[in-house]
């Protein structure tokens, strides 16, 4: 029987390459203070947006490259 494990370092991979993901989608995505966290099975997206439909737009932006992992949008729309 094989264990799957991932170690530290792949999560801040994917979290520095979902950030930069989402800062390259910045015209259509505008979030202040952006903070991307992955965990073993979750991605949870942090900050700060207008609208509820750009909070929308970054799950989308972000749902391709996440695989298998639950999205978590705790943008806040203020």
């Amino acid at each position: 029987m094989t264990v799957q494990t991932r170690s530290v370092d792949s999560c801040e991979l994917l979290a520095h390459h979902l950030h930069q993901l989402l800062k390259s989608h910045a015209a259509q995505v505008p979030i202040r203070e952006l903070y991307v966290e992955v965990a073993d099975q979750e991605v949870l997206l942090y900050g700060y947006t207008n609208t509820y439909y750009t909070k929308q737009r970054a799950s989308h932006v972000v749902m391709d490259a996440i695989h298998h992992r639950t999205l978590v949008n705790k943008i806040e729309v203020i």
